[in-house]
């Protein structure tokens, strides 16, 4: 109010963001999507540092063991930039390479009130590019792009026709294995990621790499082992009585079943314990029983109370109630399930777990690191 009183210019962060990004870089890739975009974005930017170039970097999330951390400004005329779809804040930025990683409708039901809005939201985003890189399995997008523009998408997936296909992934306690074709040749890479999702945002963010002109040969000779992943993203924390404990990001029941998923596959034999802190009572109501089938591949999960999240204009008694009610489902299918707050939370709540991941969009790893302090 006293800044546009004076006659400062007051703007959005998405203008602000187009701002900066028109003014640093000839050249923008913007990743978007549901989920996906903080890691492709960061996959990005890291293959670029291989090449021995320094894009200008907007990062919605630090990442492990480099010295990335949100944004940066580079000597490359390329910036790579996260592409926010709340209240269809990708819209705004100057792209010439719009990248969407995955699709699906939950997330930001207050920005769109229907699958459909979001999927045209998407499709705008892409066909405004000069180049797009999207999910060859979306066919509805492919359509809706080409039927707004003559650009001819970069397609990625394990779909026949991908043009950045995953055709083979193996998993090990480092991280997996994947051989990907393209139209230039194969690619076999190592890397310390772990989990499917991982392999095609690393798919995303090669084609990103040929939607911009770099060579195949260099693409090639990238020592993909040396990749991180952002900050909470399925991170180990660290061990107590005999077990791992990992803070992740997952909100919603694609992200948490993704989590639970890999966890499985490092801990075959494991009991694995969650701890979920639900916010966003929009977002809970949009998913439904999702929530449900997602928590209940644990074998035990304790529930904090709710917390309002930035979207929310409302709530109603039905939402307030999320962990109780959820609980109350997860116990009729056989699931160990309480709710209890952070701050009455501790290990002995997981004895007899291998592993326990903390989940949710509001930072849990601050209390977990307080939880491990406390025993030193």
């Amino acid at each position: 109010m006293n800044a546009r009183l004076i006659g400062i210019p007051v703007l959005a962060r998405p203008q602000a963001l187009a701002q900066l990004l028109a003014a640093t870089a000839a050249r923008v890739i913007a990743i978007a999507g549901v989920s996906g975009k903080t890691t492709t974005v960061a996959l990005t930017a890291q293959i670029y540092h291989q090449l021995g170039l320094s894009p200008t970097l907007y990062l919605g999330g630090e990442v492990l063991g480099r010295e990335i951390s949100y944004g940066e400004c580079g000597d490359l005329p390329i910036a790579v930039a996260e592409a926010c779809e709340v209240n269809r804040a990708m819209l705004a930025l100057p792209t010439s390479v719009a990248a969407v990683t995955s699709v699906y409708w939950g997330e930001h039901p207050t920005s769109y009130d229907s699958p459909e809005a979001l999927d045209l939201a998407f499709a705008q985003f892409a066909a405004g590019a000069e180049s797009a890189v999207l999910p060859s399995a979306n066919r509805e997008l492919l359509d809706r792009v080409r039927d707004r523009t003559d650009i001819r998408p970069i397609t990625f997936g394990v779909e026949a026709d991908a043009e950045v296909r995953l055709l083979e992934v193996s998993h090990r306690n480092e991280g997996f294995r994947a051989r990907y074709g393209t139209p230039r040749g194969e690619l076999t890479v190592r890397t310390r990621l772990h989990g499917v999702h991982n392999a095609m945002n690393l798919a995303v963010a090669i084609g990103c790499h040929l939607a911009t002109g770099s060579e195949f040969d260099a693409l090639a000779e990238v020592d993909y082992s040396t990749l991180c992943a952002p900050r909470r993203r399925i991170e180990f924390v660290g061990r107590h009585a005999g077990a791992d404990y990992y803070d992740d990001y997952g909100h919603n029941p694609v992200q948490i079943q993704t989590a639970v998923q890999v966890l499985r596959r490092r801990y075959p034999e494991g009991r694995i314990g969650a701890y979920f802190l639900p916010s966003g009572y929009e977002r809970l109501t949009a998913f439904g029983d999702g929530y449900v089938r997602a928590l209940a591949l644990f074998d035990l999960v304790y529930l904090a109370r709710s917390i309002t999240g930035f979207e929310d204009t409302a709530t109603t008694a039905d939402q307030s109630r999320f962990p109780e009610t959820t609980v109350d489902l997860l116990r009729t299918r056989g699931v160990a399930a309480e709710v209890r707050e952070r701050e009455d939370l501790g290990f002995d709540d997981f004895a007899g777990c291998s592993v326990v991941c903390f989940l949710g969009a509001s930072r849990l790893d601050g209390h977990l690191v307080a939880m491990f302090d406390r025993q030193r």
